[in-house]
């Protein structure tokens, strides 16, 4: 809430999101948290309704990937959609209560934002980018979707290193393997395994969005090379990723990934992240720190560019 001395525990209040809205004069995009009951959500709505700059929208979404495990709104709508009786598999129960509960939250904001506010909301259901067929279960669940607006999926370009084989992804390489592969290795991976899968994820989700009329956009997105599990121990491939993302060729990874993302027809793309130093976690930010040179900063530089062309 506002006065509170961090928000990294809570997360910035809505206030704040809308005054920097507001300031940017960008569009707002707020998660509802999964136990929020329905005057929360009524209150929400009518907030951002009357406290954001009437020229400006707001994309509205139920909680935040409630598919992943790790995230306990997942964990909550699978129990929940067991106990409803919506299947004994918890995964896909846990689905279609997703869509339920975004059916809920777009029954109470519709009313908010009806009349001269209509086209300043955009109601939001999200999915796995990888996983179609768990976003079909969602999107198909009483044909929810058509009571959305927005389809948003994450289409990362993926090189998540276990230590391990994955059954699910035989082609990556583990740990003790990748360690000792070159830069130039990981990008003839990354182009030829990478992008094309995150190009069909991206193709079977515009076309799920297109059954239902909705816009295809990313939440998330851009490279995701990452050592899985205890594999972040491994200095050599922690550095091997960090260059990986330091060389000139991501910004050119990074053009493709968004031209190709355009060509499928998407429409709102989100990076991660915008500035962040590479640790044995990830080299997730477009900046490692903060006044680093647009020269060298070649994630940034290709999102730039390509911005600067839809002015």
């Amino acid at each position: 809430m506002p006065g509170w001395r961090t928000y990294a525990k809570h997360g910035a209040p809505w206030e704040d999101i809308i005054a920097l809205c507001n300031e940017l004069q960008v569009n707002a995009w707020i998660n509802i948290p999964h136990l929020a009951d329905d005057d929360f959500i009524k209150r929400t709505a009518e907030m951002f309704r009357d406290q954001l700059d009437p020229n400006l929208g707001v994309y509205i979404e139920f909680s935040n990937e409630v598919w992943n495990g790790m995230f306990p709104a997942t964990r909550w709508a699978n129990n929940m959609g067991v106990e409803a009786g919506l299947g004994p598999e918890p995964w896909r129960a846990g689905a279609q209560f997703y869509a339920e509960q975004c059916k809920r939250m777009f029954d109470i904001i519709d009313p908010v934002f009806a009349g001269p506010h209509e086209k300043r909301l955009r109601k939001v259901m999200a999915t796995q980018a990888g996983n179609i067929g768990i976003g079909r279960i969602s999107a198909k669940h009483k044909d929810i979707a058509k009571y959305a607006d927005v389809w948003a999926i994450a289409p990362y370009m993926a090189f998540n290193v276990p230590v391990k084989p994955m059954r699910w992804n035989k082609s990556m390489p583990i740990a003790e393997v990748a360690r000792d592969w070159t830069v130039d290795q990981v990008f003839d991976y990354m182009l030829e395994t990478s992008l094309p899968a995150s190009i069909r994820d991206m193709e079977q989700h515009k076309e799920l969005a297109d059954e239902y009329g909705l816009e295809l956009v990313a939440y998330e997105g851009g490279q995701h090379l990452s050592p899985l599990g205890s594999a972040n121990r491994d200095t050599k491939l922690v550095n091997l990723l960090s260059n990986v993302n330091r060389d000139p060729r991501m910004g050119e990874l990074y053009t493709e990934y968004i031209n190709a993302w355009e060509d499928v027809g998407g429409d709102l793309f989100c990076f991660f992240n915008s500035g962040q130093r590479y640790t044995n976690a990830g080299a997730w930010g477009h900046f490692e720190h903060w006044g680093q040179p647009l020269e060298t900063a070649h994630k940034q530089r290709a999102v730039e560019a390509w911005a600067a062309g839809k002015e």
